[in-house]
């Protein structure tokens, strides 16, 4: 039985406010179990963290009666962070911060100014209640993550650890990259400049940091545990908690690049990089996978070369196969420069990169394939801060 967590009404609200609360109750709960939240209870502000979706807006009378159902499709998704940010990301990629704040009583909470009525709040849904000229809004959010960990696992957005992993030291943050003008992948950072939230066009992968471990999540759960050493890379990383699964072994070479990587599950793989003036010319020693590269510096938050090519191809074994760790120094030290040819034996593959001026914070990058495959011309368009 899922249970509802039900904000008891301030003593305070007039009296068409309470009817109209009351009213709407078996519009919310559903059948569901309903437990009433004590005055102050502190559990309020822990179970508002995370992310929440809006499923609809309606206008209702002071009845509760539903007057019309409102327009959702620009609406954000809601961050809560237990710094006192919450994060507005809109549908088309763009996010915002604004502070927020829960009220000493736990029935209101306030984002960006504006104040909202707490209706329910329960582990998957929050309803906030808002009044508007002579009706009032009902938004009705679902959750779609939680900075709780399964076990352990250190918080998102968390500092407090000695973790010897440090981000690549860029003057340009990458923000967002778009792809083909729809598919919009978006990047948050903690304190310390290291990646906490990576959002893809379907999915949303959050960091978290102990001493010696980094933890990437997925929904709720631990998609790979990776164990740090002194050089500040990954030595070991295995799937989920469970450090006897799909393990990964790195080896480093005196330049502090990735010399060799062995995983092993069912099966066993191994890459052996070659590399040539600081750039991984090929993925394996038998040169079946190869790269040259522009005379452009690879400076950015994000390792470019890596989001847009197969160069961290060894990922796709780890995880849903695309690259993640990859694309934030995980791995040693990245390529200095950015790509301009990829080609693939394998596939009978050629891509080639084209990379545009830089303006106002925004890089285009135009990826054309030619070989076995079915031939494509993509874009990109690499959004960007100053630091």
């Amino acid at each position: 039985m899922k249970t509802t967590y039900l904000l008891a009404e301030r003593a305070k609200m007039c009296l068409f406010t309470l009817v109209c609360l009351f009213a709407m109750s078996s519009c919310i709960s559903d059948g569901d179990e309903t437990v009433v939240l004590e005055t102050g209870n502190a559990q309020a502000r822990k179970m508002l963290l995370g992310e929440w979706k809006l499923s609809s807006k309606t206008a209702v009378d002071e009845n509760g009666k539903e007057m019309s159902e409102e327009d959702i499709s620009k609406e954000p998704v809601l961050g809560f962070m237990d710094d006192g940010s919450c994060t507005l990301t809109y549908p088309d990629g763009n996010s915002v911060k604004r502070e927020w704040s829960l009220s000493d009583d736990s029935y209101t909470v306030s984002i960006s100014g504006i104040r909202y009525e707490i209706y329910t709040l329960g582990k998957n849904i929050l309803v906030l209640i808002i009044e508007y000229e002579d009706y009032y809004l009902k938004f009705v959010y679902h959750r779609l993550s939680s900075p709780e960990p399964e076990e352990g696992g250190g918080e998102i957005g968390g500092t407090d650890d000695n973790n010897p992993y440090k981000p690549y030291s860029a003057h340009s943050k990458v923000s967002k990259i778009v792809m083909d003008g729809t598919d919009v992948y978006t990047f948050e950072y903690d304190a310390k400049g290291r990646i906490m939230k990576y959002k893809t066009p379907g999915k949303t992968y959050t960091f978290t940091y102990e001493d010696v471990k980094v933890y990437l999540w997925l929904d709720g759960k631990i998609v790979n545990t990776g164990f740090v050493g002194s050089n500040g890379y990954l030595t070991t990383m295995w799937n989920g908690s469970d450090a006897t699964k799909g393990v990964s072994t790195f080896t480093y070479n005196s330049n502090k690049n990735l010399g060799k990587l062995e995983y092993k599950s069912s099966t066993a793989q191994s890459w052996t990089p070659v590399y040539s003036d600081g750039n991984l010319t090929s993925l394996y020693s038998d040169g079946s996978h190869n790269f040259t590269y522009t005379s452009s510096g690879n400076t950015f938050s994000v390792d470019l070369d890596g989001f847009i090519s197969a160069v961290y191809q060894w990922e796709w074994f780890m995880h849903d196969a695309e690259v993640i760790w990859g694309l934030f120094d995980f791995y040693g030290k990245r390529s200095q420069k950015l790509l301009y040819t990829e080609n693939t034996s394998q596939w009978n593959n050629t891509f080639t990169y084209y990379w545009a001026e830089r303006e106002d914070f925004t890089l285009r990058i135009t990826q054309i394939r030619k070989g076995l495959n079915t031939n494509f011309d993509r874009s990109y368009k690499i959004y960007t801060s100053e630091d």
